[in-house]
């Protein structure tokens, strides 16, 4: 009767042995897909650190390059008011002639409304790059609040 169940217990035992050694292979094999999964999620991080970076700088050039185009404007819009101004000489001085040369008259006021028309264009130009401007400077504020971690673990990208 010992015997059967010194027997009985050993089978037990052995059974028993067998489901440890399943659950720690099964444990190895959940062990190393969580590390995979963990390398693939530190390289999807290297990356998005790396996209918001190149973003960041995209905005900071962008926002020097509208700079520049607002400062050309303001320089055009100058250009322009000399030549409104030349514009306006030349419609005097054209309604002055006009008494002693009515067929040059009509030449000369064509040329004025042309002029007129091109400096209307160009102010139009500069209100778009001055509202370009604008937006460019708002965007740069809006990717501003992002701190971007270059050594590429997770939690790399805070907001400042």
């Amino acid at each position: 009767m010992v015997a059967d169940e010194v027997s009985k217990l050993a089978e037990r035992s052995s059974t028993s042995a067998k489901e440890i050694e399943t659950l720690i292979q099964e444990s190895v094999v959940n062990v190393t897909t969580g590390v995979e999964r963990a390398t693939g999620s530190k390289q999807s991080m290297e990356e998005i650190t790396a996209a918001a970076q190149l973003t960041s700088d995209m905005t900071t050039n962008l926002s020097a390059s509208m700079q520049q185009q607002v400062i050309a404007v303001g320089e055009l819009s100058k250009v322009l008011e000399n030549v409104t101004a030349m514009s306006t000489d030349i419609s005097t001085a054209t309604a002055e002639q006009s008494v002693n040369a009515p067929p040059g008259l009509i030449s000369v006021e064509n040329v004025n409304e042309l002029t007129q028309q091109a400096a209307t264009s160009t102010e139009e130009i500069s209100a778009s790059a001055q509202e370009l401007a604008g937006m460019a400077q708002q965007l740069h504020g809006l990717t501003a609040s992002f701190k971007v971690s270059r050594d590429g673990y997770a939690g790399s990208l805070e907001l400042k």
